[in-house]
């Protein structure tokens, strides 16, 4: 298996979005959404607006699926992932008639900027089981040789675990006492979006006016 591990720079609560019945990945990080697999693994480092310590671990999680945008949105299991059902929705992009691009829903966590990053990501990452520690992240031991260091904390890196190594770090997931959270412990948010809807019809040339942080 493959471990992702990332920084993550704002655990706002819709990237990831931890809401029940599953915390999914469906914003942000695009090249993780494209390349894992279900089965490979997710950890996020804290950003600096997140703690002090650059080698404390926000989450972790497993790939349990893989889905594109259009049966992310089409599963009833994520309905309330959607905006207007929940805090920090991450279900804000909606296929339209005939594979012409999506619609994004008006929504409080992303505006269109961000929409070619996030849709380019083209699958959502479902998780399960997931290791959230909010307030009280444990540092990773060094020995593991899974630290980002502060000069080399963009963009993601790729580890591939054996059975034992895996076993490893599970293990050290579960000690540090921590149980699946549901519900966001962050108050910050990404840059609310305008009130109207917006469509965007993919094409290559399309690119995001600027990065936003979730």
């Amino acid at each position: 298996m493959d471990l992702y591990c990332y920084v993550i720079a704002t655990d706002a609560g819709s990237a990831p979005n931890y809401d029940r019945p599953f915390t999914t990945l469906a914003i942000c990080k695009p090249k993780i959404r494209t390349s894992a697999q279900p089965g490979d693994a997710v950890l996020a480092f804290t950003g600096a607006e997140e703690s002090r310590e650059p080698h404390a671990v926000r989450w972790a999680g497993v790939i349990k699926e893989k889905l594109s945008f259009a049966d992310y949105w089409n599963d009833r299991r994520f309905a309330k992932k959607k905006p207007g059902k929940c805090e920090r929705p991450d279900n804000i992009y909606q296929p339209q008639p005939g594979g012409q691009g999506f619609l994004q829903v008006p929504n409080r966590v992303h505006e269109l900027d961000a929409m070619t990053k996030d849709v380019g990501g083209q699958f959502v990452l479902i998780f399960d089981p997931v290791w959230r520690f909010a307030g009280g992240s444990p540092v990773m031991p060094a020995d593991f040789g899974f630290r980002m260091f502060p000069n080399s904390r963009r963009g993601h890196r790729v580890h591939t675990l054996d059975s034992v190594r895996w076993r490893r770090l599970r293990d050290w997931l579960d000690d540090q006492k921590l149980g699946v959270v549901a519900h966001v412990e962050s108050n910050k948010s990404c840059e609310p979006a305008r009130s109207e809807s917006r469509l965007l019809r993919l094409h290559p040339n399309t690119r995001s006016r600027r990065r936003r942080s979730c």
